[in-house]
């Protein structure tokens, strides 16, 4: 009786331990494909992706390069390669470009503008929990609340873009649109002869 006892509780570990290694290779398999070329991309990778690759790079008004860029500049190269988006210059243009969208209705990828006068603008990029991606005048490209009362102030709309409307999840591109651009063959930011708008933050 022991043994036959014993003999079961064998045969029990042996198809327990079977069950947890295809669970976890399953699960492995799973996480592999998320990763393979073509899978649609995480929007909020990749503009996390964006700042890592610029994180302190100064500001620069009219700058278009990792020796100093502005606000306009930035959004404009970012949603370019990352997203094959052509965007306007300046943020004023830019500004005209997708539909406007409440502050209850942000979601990651929405261009965020702020107003510092009369005139002048500027430029960030929304990313989930209320943070923004942009370039400040005095600490260059980071990340910021829009929650901080310097901000929450300024703040002077919203706009999604049209390729950010599919009705896929608040987190996930069409892969149609979904290719980075080939940045071998981006044209050159050239530098205005005007000013670009930008504000000076806290």
């Amino acid at each position: 009786m022991m043994f036959s006892r014993w003999k079961w509780y064998r045969q029990y570990a042996v198809t327990l331990c079977a069950v947890v290694t295809a669970a976890f290779t399953n699960a492995s398999s799973a996480w592999s494909a998320q990763e393979e070329p073509g899978q649609v991309p995480d929007i909020e990778q990749q503009l996390l992706s964006h700042y890592k690759d610029w994180a302190g790079t100064r500001h620069r008004m009219g700058g278009d390069s990792k020796a100093g860029i502005d606000c306009s500049s930035f959004i404009r190269q970012l949603f370019l390669r990352h997203f094959g988006v052509q965007l306007p210059r300046t943020s004023r243009e830019q500004r005209n470009e997708g539909q406007p969208v409440t502050v209850g209705e942000l979601r990651s990828g929405d261009l965020l503008f702020f107003k510092s006068g009369p005139t002048l603008s500027h430029v960030g990029v929304y990313l989930h929990g209320d943070r923004f991606l942009h370039v400040s005048s005095s600490a260059g490209v980071m990340l910021s609340k829009l929650t901080d009362t310097y901000w929450r102030t300024k703040f002077n709309g919203a706009r999604r873009l049209s390729l950010f409307t599919a009705p896929m999840g608040d987190e996930t591109l069409p892969s149609i649109i979904a290719k980075p651009a080939n940045t071998e063959t981006l044209p050159s930011l050239e530098t205005p002869t005007f000013m670009v708008a930008h504000l000076s933050p806290q």
